[in-house]
């Protein structure tokens, strides 16, 4: 009788997704913030320490930061949400576009907002070279962790 050896590659085909897609989306979310907040830290402090943090009436490298987490999780889950589950490299493209949809819309909501609020806002609209690139490594990183969270 021949002994039967099991084949680890057809086990990994029915090993099912470990995380729900919204879980995916904010791990990979919050990892994505934890690059972008970094270079921004590097780059261009004053983006957390004034600018995000006023977003909540206040001000501080540590508000700036909570802000840009929250913000990181909220845009994870909603891009896992719609991005589904794609290959590597469109999934990178994707969280690409999507980081240049994110610095779109926050070129007008931020001055705005921070106008509306009171805070010294930054021109309107907000197309910082810098706070473009720190979404796009967001958008790198993201695409990249939402892709291996859903393997």
């Amino acid at each position: 009788m021949a002994s039967e050896r099991p084949n680890p590659s057809a086990a990994r085909t029915r090993t099912p997704t470990v995380s729900p897609t919204w879980l995916r989306g904010l791990a990979a979310g919050l990892i994505g913030g934890l690059g972008a907040g970094v270079f921004l830290t590097l780059t261009a402090p004053t983006v957390l320490s004034e600018t995000f943090s006023a977003l909540l009436w206040a001000s501080g490298t540590a508000v700036g930061w909570l802000v840009l987490g929250a913000a990181s999780a909220a845009a994870g889950i909603l891009f896992s949400t719609a991005a589904g589950r794609q290959a590597l490299s469109t999934t990178v493209v994707l969280g690409i576009g999507y980081s240049v949809a994110l610095w779109l819309v926050a070129a007008v909501a931020l001055p705005a907002w921070l106008g509306a609020v009171g805070a010294m806002a930054p021109p309107f609209p907000w197309l910082d070279p810098t706070l473009l690139a720190g979404l796009a490594l967001y958008g790198i990183v993201l695409g990249v962790g939402h892709w291996l969270f859903g393997r």
